[in-house]
């Protein structure tokens, strides 16, 4: 029985040592294109710009684009961003959500990168978006990503 709780404490220390946390701030400007088709239907087209900072201690901006749909209550999104840090190295993700618009959380997933980005590739991350009006919003990311 002690060395079962030995064993099971080294894996668990050995464990969080490997997953390493990734946070990303940034505070956008929103253009946004409205289609009210119906009562119920609205198609968005959005452009958004924004400056950011990570935990790499990295800071940049980045240029998005993409769709929401509004049918009734529910909401579809999706967005495809362009960041560029202030070292040059560069990543592409994609957004995407289908809740509430006001305080919305989504997921995010790393398309493609250069540089210290590049071990991002393929990785999915919760993101958390708020509305201080129509024109801007604060976003947070956070992952957790391992240190193969």
């Amino acid at each position: 029985m002690k060395f079962f709780l030995i064993a099971t404490l080294h894996f668990l220390f050995v464990f969080t040592l490997k997953a390493e946390k990734y946070t990303y701030e940034s505070s956008s400007s929103v253009i946004s294109d409205h289609i009210k088709i119906s009562k119920d239907l609205t198609s968005t087209t959005v452009n958004i710009e924004s400056r950011w900072t990570d935990s790499f201690g990295e800071y940049g901006t980045n240029k998005c684009n993409g769709h929401i749909l509004e049918e009734s209550e529910a909401i579809s999104l999706i967005v495809f961003c362009e960041n560029t840090a202030s070292n040059g190295d560069k990543f592409w993700t994609q957004l995407f959500r289908d809740k509430d618009m006001d305080a919305g959380i989504g997921r995010l997933k790393y398309l493609n990168a250069t540089g210290k980005y590049k071990k991002f590739i393929g990785t999915e991350c919760p993101y958390a978006v708020n509305y201080l009006n129509k024109k801007i919003n604060f976003f947070k990311q956070i992952c957790n990503l391992n240190n193969d």
